[in-house]
């Protein structure tokens, strides 16, 4: 984005100068400490409706996530339906979930992954609960540095889960599974942004 700050393409959305939110490196290169998930969800929205496609994606989300909140409450935690929308309802229109719900930030859809997550760790750990778990996990480091203790606990509840079966193959993958994602998170960071 160093191109489009210095040219200040941003002017016609926004009049104001932008503060600087990261610096440039030793090489030229511009540093930012922003996480590249959120933009890649977003990249497809932007090119077909700008910013106000963005927004409506990410108030899609908002939508899903209350949906799924819902859903979890009631069906994974025996919550009477009534009692779970009115809950659900009360904190979607709420600060802070109304206010990400409008703007660009990874908060929401961090909310959701960590939503889908505690929803498939109520339930049977069958395979694809597994592989949709890992991925979730998966993504939510990739939305912001700041989820990765996040995910750890999220890891760390489902691999008890799986620990108290007869059966260790579950636990082998998604540790496996985990383990290449860290891997590949720690090099793609440090080839990128030259550091962790």
């Amino acid at each position: 984005i160093a191109d489009e700050l210095a040219s200040r393409r941003y002017q016609p959305f926004h009049t104001l100068p932008l503060d600087a939110q990261g610096g440039p490196m030793g090489d030229g290169r511009h540093l930012s400490p922003h996480d590249p998930l959120l933009p890649v969800l977003l990249a497809p929205a932007t090119a077909f409706g700008g910013w106000l496609a963005a927004k409506l994606v990410l108030a899609a989300m908002a939508g899903l996530l209350a949906a799924l909140l819902v859903w979890t409450a009631v069906r994974r935690l025996g919550t009477p339906l009534p009692m779970a929308v009115l809950v659900v309802g009360t904190f979607s229109l709420s600060p802070p979930l109304a206010v990400y719900a409008t703007q660009l930030y990874p908060e929401l859809p961090a909310a959701l992954l960590a939503t889908v997550a505690i929803a498939l760790l109520t339930g049977p750990l069958g395979p694809p609960a597994c592989w949709a778990l890992a991925a979730s996990l998966i993504g939510l480091p990739w939305l912001s540095v700041k989820y990765v203790p996040v995910a750890a606990t999220l890891a760390g509840v489902a691999l008890a889960r799986l620990c108290k079966r007869a059966d260790y193959r579950p636990v082998g993958r998604l540790v496996a599974v985990l383990a290449v994602a860290a891997a590949a998170y720690l090099v793609l960071h440090q080839r990128i942004y030259g550091g962790w």
